[in-house]
C-alpha cells in the first residue's frame, strides 16, 4: 500500500497526525448541536439526512469549551472560501477572529467552498496556494525565533 504522502511511513503513521483533531475538541473546541434527521431535512439536506438516518447518531445540544481560548499570537492567515456552509466565514462573527489575534492578521476571501485546495476555478485554488507561501515566507522567522531554540 502506497502511503498517503512524502513523509509518511504507513497509513497508521498518518493517522496519527490527525489525532490533534480529537484530542482539542473537548478541551478547546465548542461543539455545535448535532441535529437529527428530520431537522436537517427540514433544512433541504437530504442527503445527509440520509447518510445520518444510515449511519446512526443521536442529536445532542452541543458543549461548551472546557477552557478558553486566549489570543492568538503567531501570524495569522484566515482564508474564506464564500461558499462554505460549514465555517461561514463571511458572516460577522466569523469576520470577528480578527480581534483574537494578537500577530499580524490577513483575511482573504476566495470564491470556493470548504476544501480550498480544491476550488471549482482553479485560478481560485491558485490563489489560496499562493497566499499560503507567500504567508510561511514573509512569518517564517516568527516560527524560527520562537521555537527552534528549544530544540
Amino acid at each position: 500500500m502506497t502511503p498517503p504522502g512524502p513523509g509518511w511511513e504507513s497509513p497508521e503513521a498518518f493517522q496519527k497526525a490527525l489525532w490533534w483533531y480529537n484530542a482539542i475538541i473537548p478541551q478547546w473546541m465548542a461543539q455545535g448541536p448535532l441535529l437529527s434527521v428530520q431537522e436537517i431535512a427540514q433544512l433541504g439536506f437530504q442527503q445527509i439526512a440520509v447518510l445520518l438516518q444510515l449511519l446512526g447518531g443521536s442529536p445532542t445540544p452541543g458543549k461548551a469549551a472546557q477552557n478558553r481560548a486566549e489570543s492568538i499570537s503567531a501570524p495569522t492567515l484566515f482564508i474564506c472560501g464564500n461558499e462554505d456552509h460549514a465555517i461561514l466565514c463571511t458572516k460577522p462573527f466569523s469576520r470577528a477572529t480578527q480581534q483574537y489575534c494578537k500577530g499580524s492578521y490577513e483575511f482573504l476571501e476566495v470564491t470556493c467552498g470548504h476544501d480550498l485546495q480544491h476550488c471549482h476555478d482553479p485560478d481560485q485554488t491558485g490563489i489560496v496556494n499562493d497566499a499560503i507561501l507567500d504567508h510561511i515566507k514573509k512569518h517564517s522567522h516568527w516560527w524560527y525565533a520562537r521555537y527552534a531554540s528549544r530544540k
